[in-house]
Formats: C-alpha cells, structure tokens, sequence
C-alpha cells in the first residue's frame, strides 16, 4: 500500500505517518509518498518522522547548513533520501518508505495541483505499488487498518473499486486503536448530494449517513479526504495539474473522471482511518491565491463538464472524461447537470452497477498515459529528476 499525502505547512503529518506505522499490521508492506510545501524552517515531514522515533536523521556534508532545504536540490534524487548519510538513513528503520517531493510554500497553487504531483511519487512500470491511499495530511490510523482496508476492498470483488468517504473525526479514536461503534449501529458517513455553483464547478455536501453495513456498498460521489483504490486509478485518471487555484470543483470533476473511466466508488462498512476537522487540523496559513490561475482553471472545469456533445479540446487531453461509460449517465446517476446549473434529487442508494460501454477500453491494461507533471521548480533544479538515488557515507 502507498500512502499519498499532499501536505501544506502542516503541523501534524509526523504524527500521522508515526501512526501509520505504529497501527500496520504489516507495516512493512506499507510505503509513504508526501508532497511537502513548506516554508524554510518548517519542520521537515521526513526529519520530524525519524526524530519522534528516536533515530534522527544527520545530513550529509554536502547538505549540512545549506539554505532552501524545503525544496529540492540540484541533482537530488526524486524523492529526496539521499540527502542523510547512510547510517542515520538505515538507523530510521521506516524512512526507505518515505517518499517526499518537496515544494517551497510559494510554489503552491491548491489542494488540486499538490494531489497532482502524487503520481510522481509511485514507482514506475511493473513495480507499481498494488494500492494506493490517499488521505488529508492530518490523519490517525485505526489498529490494523492495512488488513482491513484491503479485507474491505475485496468485499467489493471489483478490480475497479474505490472505497471513499469523509472519514470519522480522529478526536473519537479510542486509546485500544480502535473507532468506537456510535449507538451500536456502526453509522457511516456515505456521500449522497452535491450541489452546482455553476461554470462546471460542483461541490459535494456533508455526508449522510448508512448504518450496519455487512460490506462496502455502491455510491455515487468521489471524497479526496479518503480514497483507497488500485494504483492504477492514481497511474490513468490522475489528478489534473492545471486545475491550480480550485477547491471547489475538485472532488465532483475527479469523481467524474474516474465513473467513466470505470472505476466505482464505495462508501467503507467500518472505520478505519480519521482526520482532525475544523481548528484541530494544525495547518499554517493557505497558499498565495491567483485570480488569474482560477479563472483558466475554471474555465478548465467547464469544458470538461459543460461541454455537451462538443468535441474535447485538446487542451484536456489525458485529463478529460473516459470512454468506459457515458459522462450523461453519470450526470442522472448523481442527479447533479453542470451544464444547466441544475440538481435533481436521485436516491441514495445505489441500486445497481453500471455496465462498461461495449467499446470500452479492456480492463487490466493501462489507459494511455496523461502527460508528465509540469515542474514548476526554478531554473536551478532542472533535469535533477534525471539523476540516480544514492545515499552518501
């Protein structure tokens, strides 16, 4: 399982990675990719890690006292391990697991475009991970959460599942690990209505709820707080990169996306993992808003939901809707018109599974693939992507 974490100036993502680990029941099957913006001086997630479980990182001479250590460095390995000498390294058992792309703050541009450098941080070809999580960067983790997520997913005996929701509150995890069973119905937060703000841009209500659930079952919207999913979701129907600047629009564009590309969203029989609301999240600030970036962006978002029977513009290509159903079904599915501005109440319940068109794309094989991630980073950084991971003495 890849754990993916889009993390801006947050103060408790240590806490949650200590917590991944330490409630795994196979934490050695388990691996972490960050996408860190941070200022300088923020704490870095991969430093603070080691050093909570009593093995501190040291940096290597190269790297010791150097400025700009929030952001990557010319000639660094991708995910940025090579940066500590190979005893600290080895001494913080769980740090070959972490994976972190690091952002200055200034480079960033919303939750949208951060989820968006998540791919870089699988690995390539056939040594993909087999499962990819993403979560919020503020999470705590039920004991075993790992089996259960799985034992869940293939509940669902479908290839193409996605388990998502709004996750329980963290503050009501209990000190045995385990989430506590609410009137003893086992309540669950399953998503049901969304609601048009226009041009394209749909945003998800509060979650309803379902109760004792035996397994996962079938729902209509997509929750980026929470998705567990084949890694091939996070390989085919990435995050759009140049969506900067939204927030609103991004879970019902994504989930749209990936409905018809195939993929089915399920709302989890039991919780597993939970994330601080409100004033307990522990961020610092917001990243530097840019009126003119969020209106190309939502202009973006209308072309790829309001569009109607036009062709798509070449500008969304590898971001644009599937061929494996039709984005109208999942219009009537959901009961929310982007194009119109309009909502229709459809039922909660998900009822049946829609069939994949018969010219679909086949299964298991990879769709083709969108293009790379722009790399924002300054002129002193470029083509350090290219350069093989080692770590020095």
């Amino acid at each position: 399982i890849l754990v993916l974490i889009a993390a801006f100036r947050e103060t408790r993502t240590v806490h949650s990675l200590v917590s991944l680990f330490e409630q795994a029941e196979h934490p050695e099957r388990v691996y972490v990719g960050v996408v860190q913006q941070n200022n300088e001086g923020d704490e870095d997630v991969l430093e603070g890690f080691c050093k909570a479980l009593g093995t501190p990182l040291v940096p290597t001479r190269s790297y010791k006292g150097r400025s700009g250590l929030n952001k990557r460095q010319p000639g660094e390995d991708p995910w940025g391990q090579g940066r500590y000498t190979a005893k600290s390294f080895e001494d913080c058992k769980p740090a070959s697991r972490v994976r972190v792309y690091r952002m200055d703050s200034n480079e960033a541009a919303g939750p949208v475009y951060a989820r968006a450098q998540q791919r870089r941080l699988l690995q390539g070809g056939n040594n993909m991970e087999d499962f990819c999580l993403q979560l919020d960067a503020h999470a705590v983790f039920a004991h075993g959460w790992d089996s259960k997520l799985l034992g869940q997913f293939s509940e669902t005996n479908n290839e193409y599942a996605v388990l998502t929701t709004y996750p329980t509150d963290a503050g009501t995890l209990l000190p045995s690990g385990e989430f506590p069973n609410t009137d003893g119905i086992w309540e669950m937060p399953h998503l049901c209505t969304a609601r048009s703000l226009g041009n394209g841009v749909v945003r998800n209500d509060g979650a309803s709820a379902v109760a004792n659930l035996e397994r996962p079952i079938l729902g209509k919207l997509w929750a980026a707080g929470l998705s567990f999913s084949r890694c091939h979701a996070e390989r085919d129907v990435p995050a759009d990169p140049y969506l900067k600047q939204i927030f609103n629009g991004e879970e019902f564009s994504r989930g749209a996306r990936l409905w018809t590309n195939g993929y089915d969203f399920y709302t989890l029989s039991r919780p597993v993992v939970g994330v601080f609301y409100g004033d307990e999240k522990g961020g610092r600030g917001s990243w530097n808003e840019n009126y003119e970036e969020l209106t190309k962006s939502n202009d973006r978002l209308s072309q790829l939901l309001c569009r109607g029977n036009d062709p798509a513009p070449d500008a969304l290509k590898g971001f644009d809707l599937g061929h494996r159903r039709h984005y109208e079904d999942y219009v009537a599915l959901t009961g929310v018109d982007p194009r119109n501005a309009a909502f229709k109440k459809t039922s909660c319940l998900v009822r049946a599974w829609t069939p994949w068109l018969p010219e679909a794309p086949a299964p298991y094989l990879p769709l083709p693939a969108p293009p790379g991630v722009e790399d924002q980073a300054n002129e002193d950084v470029v083509g350090m992507f290219q350069s093989s991971h080692r770590v020095e003495g």
